[in-house]
This record gives structure tokens, sequence and C-alpha cells, in this order.
């Protein structure tokens, strides 16, 4: 098991966030999705970023609720999504769509070369 670093991460709630979490088995699919007994750990949520949400704020109650109730993975997604755009800084929000953007463009030009490349036989 790896350590990962929650570089951008957005806390809601207050309390002790704990030092390890595990990840929620029951919520089927690939996620980033993790808990311990006080908050949820979550990683790569919309544009990147990581979010730990306590248990003991609405948007904690209302998480373990979906999982409970063994909520489809997409409706998760968009849960947290929604949760993390309310709480986001707005300048850390401005930097991650600036990379965002970027990487975007850096892909485009990479399939581009690429098929320019297989169209000219040189790759």
């Amino acid at each position: 098991m790896g350590f990962r670093f929650m570089e951008d991460e957005i806390i809601i709630g207050e309390g002790n966030k704990g030092n390890m979490a595990v990840s929620v088995f029951e919520i089927k699919g690939d996620h980033g999705i993790s808990q311990n007994r006080t908050s949820f750990w979550i990683y790569n949520c919309i544009l990147e970023l990581d979010a730990i949400i306590f248990k003991n704020t609405k948007e904690g109650k209302a998480l373990q609720k979906m999982i409970n109730l063994k909520i489809e993975l997409k409706e998760i997604q968009n849960f947290i999504d929604s949760v993390i755009l309310q709480y986001v800084d707005i300048e850390l929000l401005k930097m991650k769509i600036k990379e965002a953007k970027s990487n975007s463009f850096k892909k485009g030009m990479r399939a581009k070369e690429k098929q320019i490349r297989k169209t000219l036989g040189i790759g």
C-alpha cells in the first residue's frame, strides 16, 4: 500500500482526520474514496482535486447514506464533485482549470503528431 500526499486538499469540517484510511469497499468500481473512523479521504475528484470530508458534517452524513444505500458510483462522484465545487478556494480552482487546459492542449498535440507521423509513414 503506497502513501499519497494530498497536495490540493479541500477540507470539509473540523477534527482529527487521522493518519490513514482504507478504501470504501462497499462502493463498486474504480474510485479513490477511502475512510477511517472520522472522515472520508477522496482522491482525484473533479480537476484532480483531493478532499477530506468529516463524517460529522452534513456532507459526510449524506455520503455515508449514499454508501449505505449502495448508490451507483457515478451518482456518488457527481455528489462529491458538487460538494468540492462549493468549498474549493477560487485561486486553487483557477490554477486547476489552467492545468487541465494545458494538459488537454498537450494531449491534443501528441495525438496530432502521432496522426501526422502515421500518415507520412515515419512513426
